[in-house]
């Protein structure tokens, strides 16, 4: 089983004020782009980018039979594209010899992702299973 869940807060800069508005709308419509080019919405999973009280998010989470790339080439694309934003994305893959027992967990802030060992849902068994 390959289970994801993950957000990011999408922001151009890393100060509280946006100073460029116009600079946000186009790294919303490149994400938008790169989301809508996925097309994977009722596969098992979930993708959304939305507008919240004047913020925009993405998240992502779902269950496939196996392995997918896509789930971390989009929160890294996500930074690439707004690189102010910051979020998490948890992947548990029972197929991935050297992580079947763990989650995956990438970090990001600035918009660079880095990987981090799981404290909270980690090992698999006993902490969730068994």
């Amino acid at each position: 089983m390959f289970e994801y869940h993950g957000w990011v807060t999408i922001h151009d800069g890393c100060s509280e004020e946006q100073d460029d508005n116009t600079l946000l709308s186009d790294s919303v419509k490149q994400i938008r782009g790169a989301v809508d080019q996925l097309d994977v919405n009722g596969f098992g999973c979930r993708v959304e980018l939305a507008e919240s009280n004047g913020l925009h998010h993405l998240t992502m989470h779902g269950h496939r039979n196996h392995s997918q790339q896509w789930p971390l080439e989009l929160f890294e694309t996500a930074g690439r594209i707004a690189k102010g934003s910051y979020g998490v994305l948890y992947i548990h893959n029972d197929e991935d010899i050297d992580f079947s027992n763990e989650f995956q967990t990438w970090v990001m802030t600035r918009g660079k992702v880095t990987k981090r060992t799981d404290q909270f849902l980690s090992p698999c068994i006993p902490t969730l299973e068994g």
